[in-house]
This record gives C-alpha cells, structure tokens and sequence, in this order.
C-alpha cells in the first residue's frame, strides 16, 4: 500500500501503475550480493511512469522521516515502515529509477515451506479474572488502529483510543485512572511511545505497556527507542489474533513483573 501511494503521488498529471509478481529461486552468488540466504523467494515489483528519483534521493529514502513531499503531505515513515518489513522477513529491497523516467521497486521474500496449517483455530479464551479489563490503544495509522480496537473489543476488553501521544494525555483523568494496559506505537510524530508511557507511568506506576512497531530492532537503536528487556514488544504486522494474545500474556503475569518501571522507560526514551 505504502509503495502505492508513493506512485501515485510521483505522477500528479496521471500515468501508469504496474503490480507484478512472480517466484525467482537465488543461487548462492544471486543471493550473496543480496545479502540474503539462497532459496525460494516470492517477488513483487511496483513500477510507475512518475516523476523519478535522483540518486542522491534514493540513497535517502528508507530512512525514518526523510520525505520529498511539502509540509502536510506525507511523515516519512511510509518506505522505512517498508524497509523493516523486509528486512523483518528477512528479504532484500532494491529501487531502480532516474529522474523523468519513472520508479521500479523490487521486494524479494521468502516463500513459506508449506507446513499445513490446521483445519481450524481454537479462539483465544479470556483468562479469569480479564474480561473488561480496559485498554488504551494509542496508534498513529488509522487502518492499524480500527483492526486493533476490532480485535481488542472482540476479545472482550474496553478499548480507549487515540492517534498520538498528546491525544492520549489529553483524555480526561477519570478515563486514565481505570487503564490497565498501554498499547503504543514506538515511533509516533511528536511524541514517541516510550515518552507517553512514561508520563502515564509517573501518574500510574503500575501500569502495563506493550509496545508495537514496524521497525526492526536496527532502526529502532539507530533512533535512540532503545526498548529496556522489562517491557513487551510486538512487531508489525500483527494479526488479530496475535494481538490478543499478547494482551492476555501481558495481563496473566503476576502485578509484580507487569510494569517496566517509570526509571527504565524514562532511560529508553530519546527524550529522557
């Protein structure tokens, strides 16, 4: 999605979007120069006739909040968030494009043994004692944030929202007071996950955070988001499913080990 609304922005008087895919097996040179294992990989190519990239833009692009577009129009985090999932997937990457003369993105992943999958899946259950604990979900991206509240709100909990971190902390004391776990976004404009739960967790110091990103753990060092190992973590993309899980994980241990400590967030945060 992210690669097609990049296209999409790169033609603004119009032109062609191209989605390819197909399966190409890397031999051990092929795989060597992409720093990759040999094997299997599904390929996907997304191409347009835009406006082009110059090679000093390219060496750019697939790092955190570097953007070509004006003020309002994008966060720069659309191709970074792109870069972690490859690299999460442990794939390979690559952009072919010169100014006036379009852009071709490359993204290697590889193929899944084929282990089958069962017929079905148990849901996962409440645990006693969890049903109607309330949660604060704090997520930048819309669409990420209506799958979680979903997922969430199906399993039986009280999901309160917000898209950043001064959304969150403007909710109103008494809505603050009864949380029992935070689900933040690391890396948010403006205020980042690990400053947020560190306010709340000076108001409430046994409070429970799980912290979600699309980063690997590389860029997160590379940002200072250094996560202390006290504090839960949960790559994106999640499932449903996966989300839920984790909540109940977190929410079962003993009151004890639940909350990473305001010293310990406080450490990880680059505002800290």
């Amino acid at each position: 999605m992210n690669l097609a609304i990049n296209s999409r922005d790169a033609m603004p008087g119009g032109g062609n979007l191209s989605i390819r895919t197909y399966r190409a097996i890397l031999t051990e040179e092929k795989a060597a120069r992409l720093e990759v294992a040999p094997g299997s990989y599904a390929c996907l190519v997304v191409s347009d006739t835009g406006l082009g990239m110059s090679q000093e833009v390219q060496a750019q692009m697939f790092e955190p909040f570097f953007s070509t577009k004006r003020r309002g129009r994008g966060t720069g985090l659309g191709l970074s968030t792109v870069y972690g999932i490859v690299a999460q997937s442990r794939g390979a990457i690559w952009v072919e494009s010169a100014p006036g003369r379009g852009t071709a993105v490359t993204v290697l992943l590889p193929t899944a043994k084929g282990l089958p999958l069962p017929e079905s899946r148990p849901p996962v259950e409440l645990a006693s004692g969890r049903a109607g604990a309330t949660l604060l979900l704090v997520e930048d991206e819309e669409a990420v944030r209506r799958m979680a509240v979903r997922a969430l709100s199906d399993g039986g909990f009280r999901v309160l929202q917000a898209a950043s971190g001064q959304e969150a902390l403007a909710l109103p004391p008494e809505s603050r007071d009864v949380i029992d776990l935070l689900i933040t976004d690391v890396v948010m404009p403006g205020m980042d996950g690990t400053e947020l739960a560190a306010c709340l967790i000076d108001h409430c110091p046994d409070l429970r955070v799980l912290f979600v990103s699309g980063y690997p753990t590389e860029i997160l060092r590379e940002r200072q988001a250094v996560l202390p190992s006290s504090v839960r973590f949960l790559n994106k993309p999640f499932t449903p499913r996966a989300l839920v899980a984790a909540v109940h994980g977190i929410l079962d241990e003993p009151a004890s080990t639940g909350g990473p400590g305001r010293r310990a967030l406080l450490d990880s945060s680059p505002l800290g």
